[in-house]
């Protein structure tokens, strides 16, 4: 068994030969970067000498278990992929810590990282998980990190949603590739609460095969110049948010003009059986035999015929007798719609509403 102390540090990594004892001290004090890769350790030992240590590089090893670091309170990047450690455990002290690398090792619970709050990055990927196992989030560690966390690696973990990581509002690189992601509503959901996002890779996961994937994700970020390791042009995306939120002010313009439109059952029925081009060349003597003999009125019915077979019976308003459909909305209507979603952008509170309205597009 090959552990790491004072010793094997003194062989392998400084490879010096000290005339006396201070001399040693005062070079061991002085370490601040320990490439110890590769030397078949299994396990850490004392190294509570190195007191100036930062970096330490503990990749490519048998490592078990992450301990004996009590005294290392300087470090800065931690370096432990390619070991054989099962859980995250005895570094809560660590409170300088930024970069932390734990990918390819037997974890399956990220936890132990609510005390780090100056970790900025993350890489846990390709975990040898047991079958049927996936990498999990403890809600501890994932609020705690939602104001630090910036880079995150779980790519190849068997994970299925992102919704454990929606409170990560700091993040801007995230690459959770080859997973089993394939909600793209819930996954359009926590992308949406991502301001600061700028590099996605999802590729790998069955969700990239859902119609107009990239570009709905495309409209549902602010900053993302890169998804799937293919860069996205920020006129395109201007393009899609503006086209969304058009659209989305559109049928905001007809939902309200619709509440006023009143059918009689009978019409309803009449709509059923009717094919879709029809519905659009029905006749007012059509519409008027079709009344009750006691609202045999002049009426003036204001409709849509695309929303004729979900209509009700309510009492008909009595207006001009000439039978008109909805206008069109006009050039500046349009243009007075562009300047409201433009501003609406602007102040951030619409791209929920757009995820919710492209999700139902999706749907039907």
């Amino acid at each position: 068994m090959v552990k790491l102390d004072k010793e094997f540090v003194l062989k392998k990594a400084l490879k010096s030969n000290f005339a006396d004892e201070r001399q040693q001290k005062e070079a061991v004090r002085n370490v601040n970067h320990l490439c110890l890769n590769d030397k078949f350790i299994d396990e850490i030992g004392d190294i509570s000498p190195f007191i100036n240590l930062e970096v330490l590089y503990l990749h490519n090893n048998r490592i078990c278990k992450i301990e004996n670091l009590d005294c290392n309170v300087h470090i800065t990047h931690l370096h432990l992929q390619n070991n054989n450690i099962e859980k995250i455990e005895n570094i809560s002290h660590l409170k300088n810590l930024k970069k932390l690398y734990l990918g390819n090792n037997r974890i399956s619970v990220v936890e132990s990282l609510d005390k780090l709050e100056n970790l900025q990055e993350l890489f846990i990927d390709a975990q040898k998980l047991l079958p049927g196992e996936t990498l999990y989030f403890d809600p501890r560690t994932v609020n705690a990190l939602s104001k630090s966390l910036k880079i995150l690696d779980i790519s190849n973990n068997r994970i299925t949603s992102l919704d454990d990581l929606k409170s990560l509002v700091a993040i801007e690189e995230l690459d959770a590739s080859c997973n089993e992601i394939g909600d793209l509503g819930a996954t359009c959901k926590v992308i949406a609460n991502w301001y600061q996002l700028i590099d996605l890779k999802l590729q790998g996961n069955p969700v990239t095969r859902v119609a107009r994937y990239r570009d709905t994700v495309t409209t549902l970020t602010h900053k993302l110049s890169s998804l799937d390791s293919k860069p996205i042009k920020e006129e395109h995306r201007a393009f899609l948010q503006q086209f969304e939120i058009m659209r989305l002010e559109r049928r905001k313009f007809e939902e309200k003009r619709g509440e006023r439109l009143q059918f009689s059952a009978e019409i309803t029925n009449l709509a059923d059986h009717l094919p879709p081009g029809l519905r659009h060349s029905v006749s007012r003597s059509v519409l008027k035999e079709t009344q009750p003999l006691a609202l045999k009125k002049n009426v003036n019915l204001m409709f849509q015929l695309n929303s004729m077979p979900s209509a009700r019976e309510v009492n008909i308003l009595k207006r001009q007798p000439s039978l008109r459909p909805i206008k069109r909305i006009t050039n500046s209507q349009t243009s007075a719609l562009s300047r409201r979603s433009s501003k609406a952008l602007s102040e951030g509170n619409i791209l929920p509403q757009i995820a919710s309205n492209l999700m139902k597009h999706s749907n039907n």
